[in-house]
């Protein structure tokens, strides 16, 4: 698999000069997003102890590379644009523009710890292209070494609680064939396009994960007042298997429920609708697209 011209395309259009120069701006260091970038510099900052280099994939302005200044460091990312703006916050640091689902073998087991501190992965095509990049994050990964990803997972996001340990706690590591979890959203970028996200759940991540790690452990950031309800959590993985290996996976996940209800679910339609005329109301809106803009809102609000 390689990256086309397409998704190059796609990715400059995006993440072009206007947006990379405003990208910190908007999101690390806004009051809304500012406690998951803090969070994650914490992380990175005990992660990098003893590690020798590292490269954060899909590593955009190069924001968190360039918190750690004297760490032998170096960055990949899709958009020439954001690369371009993480060479000026981070002078001469290594930059590879490729896609996260491209093989590259002069990374392969080089790297002691590998980062995936953003989502890219939200904008590939399919499940099976998402596990080919948790593939490439292995790869890259040195024996001995960590690696990290950012989830993105819907429940951060509903009113709902899930209890510790609702993972996939099974012998079984391989990607299951049968199952995938995750949530498809439509998004309005600020290029004025839509783009189909995925995200998958925390079990689906763990389920990629365990094929080439034996070790899990589930960060947990606690929620504080204003700030933002997704991207709570964060996958390190140590202990990569050696070929062969199928001992079971090791999970280490927060003792305390990820999310607690705060109210009842709204309902959208009221109980005295008639099943054919809650079927009407759900066409009617459908149609006009507020149940999609309303989930979108919902999910970067």
């Amino acid at each position: 698999m390689s990256t086309t011209n397409e998704q190059i395309k796609k990715a400059d259009r995006l993440y072009d000069h206007t947006y990379a120069s405003l990208y910190n701006d908007i999101w690390w260091e806004r009051d809304y997003w500012k406690p998951v970038g803090d969070f994650h510099v914490r992380v990175l900052s005990e992660l990098l102890e003893g590690s020798e280099n590292w490269l954060d994939v899909g590593c955009g302005t190069g924001y968190f590379l360039s918190k750690f200044p004297h760490v032998n460091r170096c960055g990949l990312d899709l958009s020439h644009d954001m690369i371009e703006k993480a060479r000026t916050t981070n002078p001469g640091v290594p930059f590879y523009q490729q896609s996260m689902t491209d093989e590259n073998t002069d990374l392969n087991g080089k790297f002691d710890l590998v980062t995936c501190t953003g989502q890219p992965w939200c904008y590939l095509s399919s499940l099976d292209e998402i596990g080919t990049a948790v593939k490439r994050l292995a790869e890259w990964t040195a024996e001995g070494g960590t690696c990290l990803l950012t989830p993105n997972d819907i429940v951060d996001v509903m009113d709902i609680e899930l209890p510790p340990g609702f993972y996939d706690l099974s012998d079984r590591i391989e990607v299951p064939r049968v199952v995938n979890l995750a949530v498809i959203s439509s998004y309005e970028e600020f290029d004025g396009h839509y783009y189909p996200q995925l995200y998958p759940n925390l079990d689906q991540w763990i389920r990629w994960f365990a094929v080439y790690f034996k070790q899990i452990e589930i960060l947990f950031r606690p929620m504080t007042e204003g700030s933002a309800k997704a991207l709570r959590r964060i996958i390190v993985c140590r202990e990569k298997r050696r070929r062969g290996d199928k001992t079971r996976v090791k999970i280490t996940a927060p003792s305390e429920p990820l999310y607690q209800v705060k109210s009842e679910p709204t309902k959208l339609l009221g109980p005295e609708l008639s099943n054919t005329a809650l079927l009407k109301e759900l066409a009617i809106r459908l149609k006009s697209g507020k149940l999609i803009k309303a989930a979108v809102k919902k999910i970067i609000s």
